[in-house]
């Protein structure tokens, strides 16, 4: 299987799994149906899936928010930063 970013780079898929996210808060957030692309520099989360998963995502200032649809946005964690545009 392969992956086609939107600069129609092509990249194949050696694997799919779980990852456990360690957040600065000392929680973790574990995220299934991962796949391993070993020719991407940077992890990609698909926001879709995030919300196909009963989450809520937020885009504010350089984070990505994310918190369980039915909770308040209180109860967020930052997912990740925006860099370079990703």
């Amino acid at each position: 299987m392969k992956i086609i970013l939107g600069e129609n780079s092509t990249h194949l898929i050696k694997g799919f799994g779980s990852i456990k996210f360690h957040l600065e808060s000392g929680e973790s957030v574990v995220l299934h149906d991962v796949m391993y692309v070993p020719g991407l520099k940077n992890n990609l989360v698909s926001i879709s899936a995030l919300e196909d998963k009963g989450m809520r995502v937020a885009f504010i200032r350089v984070k990505v928010l994310t918190w369980p649809v039915g909770s308040p946005m209180r109860d967020a964690f930052t997912l990740g930063l925006i860099s370079k545009g990703l």
